[in-house]
């Protein structure tokens, strides 16, 4: 008895995998399965549920912490390769790294070293006083 279910499952098994590879080497690919497969290599669940919120609200998330892409901190820096090969400027000579931002603007931001502080979740994790304590 044991035999014969077993070689009923098998039949049955075999025909399936059978009808499924057919229709997976047969069918054209905007109506094939294996487009699903390929589909969900490139599009994470995370990727299309934001696409379904944005869709639905018809604006931008409000993402209060930045990017969901954890990078290694060797990914950080960024090298020229230039600058590792041949130094632009001889160590004796002063550079000027003043900069000023909308300088036609009513305020100009005028910085005497380029570097500006961000990623801080602006309006959710910083209090108006830090916001403008950093703007200073």
């Amino acid at each position: 008895m044991a035999g014969l279910v077993e070689t009923i499952v098998r039949q049955v098994a075999d025909n399936l995998v059978d009808n499924f590879l057919f229709r997976l080497m047969r069918d054209p690919y905007v109506e094939n399965l294996w487009e699903l497969v390929a589909t969900t290599m490139k599009v994470t669940p995370l990727h299309l549920v934001e696409t379904v919120l944005r869709a639905e609200k018809g604006k931008p998330l409000g993402r209060p912490f930045g990017s969901v892409y954890h990078f290694s901190p060797w990914q950080e820096l960024m090298f020229n390769p230039v600058h590792l090969y041949r130094l632009p400027v001889r160590e004796e000579k002063m550079v000027k790294t003043q900069v000023t931002i909308g300088p036609a603007a009513k305020k100009p931001l005028k910085l005497e070293i380029p570097l500006l502080i961000t990623g801080m979740s602006y309006g959710g994790a910083l209090s108006k006083k830090a916001r403008i304590a950093l703007a200073r």
